[in-house]
This record gives C-alpha cells, structure tokens and sequence, in this order.
C-alpha cells in the first residue's frame, strides 16, 4: 500500500503523515535506514527526544533560548545533554576509528614480532657459526664475505 496516512499502529495511533527516507544514524557511511515513528513530544511514548537544530548563530548563544523553548512547551522534559552535529558526528565514528586502531596497532605487533623473529634467527645461527667463521677469517675471508655467506644462508632459512 503506497498511501498509509489515515491508517492506525497498533490500534490506536493513527498516521498522520510519512516522511522521507533518513539515515537510521548519523554514521555517513552506514547503509541501513530503519524505520522510526515520531511522536509528539508530549506524548507518553516519547521518553526520549534528539532535537536537530539549524541556525546562524553559534550554539552557545542559542543555548539558553532552546533550553527556555523546551521547558515551555514540556515543562516535565529534561535536558541531559546538548551538543553540536559536528560533535555527534564525531561521536557516531567513535567505534569505527578505535577498530581502525585496534587493527593498526595488532598490525604494527605482528610486523614487530615478525622482524624479532627473523633477527633471533639470524643470531642464532650466526652464533652456532661462529668456530666456522673463525676459520674463515684465519684463512683470509673478509668480513664482508662471511656477511654475505651468513646472510644468504639466513634468507633460505627465513622465506
């Protein structure tokens, strides 16, 4: 059915109008759009209320005006907390920037422990050489060739 104004939820609340698709959250990159139903603020479904405010002038100015607007038309309403979009947007990518963070820093651990590894297997083995690379050097290979012997050697252990 296309035209729902006039229909009744529940029973008892009657549609009065439909408006456009929003995004569900204030995550710009989330896909999912859910649907909501808006009360009156009066109403006794309503137990909690976000209002979007757009003006000209800087929030803190406004402040005490919305907060005088809103005790006048609910003076049972409560106001926890103001904020500005841009605060909510930043506060809506929270998870996602501390997963990124979470993934570079487990990054960062594996390519560290990844390097360490190869280094003590490298140790290791220059260590049981070191006879071996003693009597290389008594018959006159430089120190350059011993490295490049070891570090050949190593790679094939390593990759």
């Amino acid at each position: 059915k296309t035209n729902v104004v006039g229909d009744t939820l529940d029973g008892n609340l009657r549609i009065i109008g439909v408006a456009p698709t929003l995004p569900w959250q204030l995550d710009p990159t989330s896909d999912h759009h859910g649907y909501t139903v808006y009360f009156p603020i009066t109403s006794d479904r309503a137990h909690y209320v976000q209002l979007l405010i757009r003006a000209s002038a800087a929030p803190a100015v406004l402040l005490p005006a919305i907060r005088r607007a809103v005790a006048a038309s609910a003076p049972d309403a409560v106001i926890n907390t103001m904020h500005t979009l841009p605060q909510l947007m930043q506060q809506a990518s929270l998870n996602r920037r501390a997963f990124t963070w979470l993934v570079v820093g487990l990054g960062a651990l594996a390519f560290f422990m990844a390097v360490f590894g190869a280094y003590t297997i490298v140790a290791y083995g220059a260590r049981l050489r070191v006879f071996e690379f003693a009597i290389r050097q008594v018959f006159g290979a430089s120190r350059g060739r011993i490295l490049t012997l070891t570090l050949r050697d190593d790679r094939r252990i390593t990759a």
